[in-house]
């Protein structure tokens, strides 16, 4: 009649949802008159007498009264998990949606019903048919009896923020007052196993989602009967889900292709008899191709095997460090248009005052002189000993607008001394969210007051947040075409230096971007050989640039158009946050 799922959201779809919760209810409070109930659909768009936004996914999002949901990807992961439960083969319809909030120290008690009871009740010739449906009750908050959480006749059901509970359309269920300060906030979303339709027409939405391959896996993953004979067909089916050629954008792939991915790399070096090192490369890929619900297992898994098992290291000669490996330097000078410069780092109130709020870029020296990144990452033969036999994905090519630009999985000792020793600049270990991957390199870095203290987020998201950390290591000469980004981004060198050059958002218009999947990129792909037929306004644009050194951070806000390219070999970290 019911059961429950731990986990089913990741951290950023759970922000997501609140965010629209919140957003509703300052368009409406929920209330004893409305049943607590926000609807996500704006009545005033709505054409009465056209059924599209009943059956089509991309016309009913656009219905919605605000979308923090990116996409459907969230309502595809429910509607899996609701399949198994509806025995439905392939499809799957999504039948209804809302948030049921009930306000801090409010007394609205739900009384005992039955979702059928309520929703057919809208057509009296539905309660004599009985259509399959399922209701997903998935609490944007923790849950218990002193906030209002569900309970069956079996009892109360304590769940954790972003845990899913299934119940059948004929389970009986109730919950209590909210008596805790703050609002108890539920996502809400049923689903059919056929369209449930009256007259022909939907009685609400009848909006079908696949779920055949989905179902299938996660039923064998989540029951844990998994044939030794399916591990490999599971990470070869989700890992060409994911790389689809529909997906060209990654925040679009469904997470629950990532998550099958982890759990099957999870099961297979438990019962495969394979090499230490081919193990932590099936778990490295499914740390890299996860949404991070099963990240801590998969860093657990690693430790064991690096812990029992010899994993080959391949060293450099014990003289070997950045000094001699830099025998190629490249030479760009900065102009006289300089960057705003700190020589100490201001207080976070300065910062606040000068730089962030005004939205100015700036350079501070030596803000993170204490850090052990600074000391440890120059001698290479430290990177090789701690990640040296870890997979990390390598751009090949000269940037990645280039034509020939590709990506490469290689253990990071093989790029160290196949490309950063000698001095190879078609490969560049770029964006990429290392530290997530592998904690004890993060453990050197620091965490700059400014990108925790400021933030566009509100105190709910804050206690969730954490600026996102990607490494950028490569040799001299590699290269980040002009782009902007959507984050604040503090960029901090480790070693090496690197030319950037900042256009202000105002000179958008002589940076002609490009208007396909790149379109925070320019179309001037080489700043020193530019078609001044095709882009005659680029040199008027105006800029600022300067040499960032090891120990140096620069603060580049939203929307700032920058262009980076190493003199020397190099590792950053850039820290994005809202």
């Amino acid at each position: 009649m019911w059961r429950r799922v731990n986990s089913v959201l990741s951290q950023e779809e759970l922000n997501a949802l609140r965010k629209e919760a919140d957003a509703l209810q300052e368009i409406e409070a929920p209330n004893f008159e409305n049943g607590c109930v926000l609807e996500t659909l704006n009545d005033a768009k709505i054409n009465v007498d056209d059924d599209t936004w009943r059956v089509d996914a991309e016309t009913y999002f656009a219905q919605r009264k605000v979308n923090y949901i990116y996409d459907s990807s969230i309502l595809q992961t429910l509607a899996c998990f609701a399949a198994e439960d509806l025995c439905a083969s392939s499809q799957i319809w999504l039948f209804n949606e809302q948030y049921v909030v009930k306000p801090a120290q409010s007394a609205i008690n739900f009384r005992w019903h039955r979702d059928r009871d309520e929703q057919c009740s809208w057509n009296p010739e539905l309660l004599q048919e009985k259509p399959a449906y399922l209701s997903c009750w998935i609490p944007l908050d923790d849950c218990d009896e002193y906030n209002g959480c569900l309970e069956t006749e079996s009892g109360p059901i304590h769940c954790q923020a972003g845990d899913l509970i299934l119940l059948d359309a004929d389970c009986w269920h109730r919950s209590g007052p909210n008596l805790s300060m703050y609002p108890r906030r539920v996502f809400y979303v049923q689903f059919s196993a056929q369209p449930i339709l009256v007259h022909s027409h939907p009685l609400r939405l009848a909006i079908g989602f696949q779920t055949s391959l989905l179902t299938s896996y996660l039923k064998q993953v989540e029951l844990g009967h998994i044939e030794k004979n399916d591990y490999d067909s599971m990470l070869s089916a989700s890992w060409e889900a994911m790389h689809h050629s529909e997906n060209n954008n990654w925040r679009k792939v469904n997470p629950i292709y990532r998550r099958i991915f982890a759990l099957a790399a999870l099961s297979k070096v438990d019962n495969y008899e394979i090499s230490a090192q081919e193990k932590i490369k099936v778990l490295d890929l499914a740390l890299m191709m996860s949404d991070g619900t099963h990240r801590s297992a998969l860093i657990s898994a690693i430790k064991k095997i690096e812990i029992h098992f010899s994993v080959h290291k391949k060293s450099l000669p014990s003289q070997i460090n950045i000094a001699s490996a830099n025998e190629k330097v490249i030479s760009r000078t900065a102009s006289n248009n300089k960057i705003a410069l700190c020589n100490s780092a201001p207080s976070v109130h300065t910062f606040a005052t000068h730089y962030f709020n005004p939205r100015i870029p700036v350079r501070i020296r030596f803000g993170i002189t204490s850090w052990p990144a600074l000391k440890k990452w120059s001698d290479l033969n430290y990177l090789i000993a701690v990640a040296g036999h870890r997979i990390v994905p390598i751009e090949r090519g000269d940037h990645y607008l280039d034509p020939n630009f590709d990506e490469e999985l290689m253990p990071l000792s093989d790029f160290i001394h196949n490309f950063i020793c000698k001095n190879n600049p078609n490969a560049y270990l770029a964006q990429h969210a290392l530290f997530d991957q592998i904690p004890q390199l993060r453990n050197d870095l620091g965490l700059p007051d400014y990108c925790c203290a400021l933030s566009d987020l509100n105190d709910d998201d804050q206690t969730q947040y954490s600026p996102r950390l990607n490494a950028w290591f490569g040799p001299a000469g590699t290269k980040s075409p002009l782009h902007h980004d959507r984050y604040h981004n503090l960029f901090v060198q480790i070693f090496g230096s690197k030319y950037i050059r900042l256009y202000s958002p105002d000179q958008t218009s002589k940076l002609y971007p490009r208007n396909d999947i790149h379109a925070v990129s320019s179309q001037v792909a080489n700043i020193d050989h530019v078609d001044q037929k095709k882009f005659p306004l680029f040199h008027q644009a105006q800029y600022q640039d300067c040499i960032l050194e090891p120990g140096d951070m620069l603060y580049i806000p939203p929307g700032t158009w920058h262009y980076i390219e190493s003199h020397s070999v190099s590792f950053s970290v850039s820290y994005w946050w809202l």
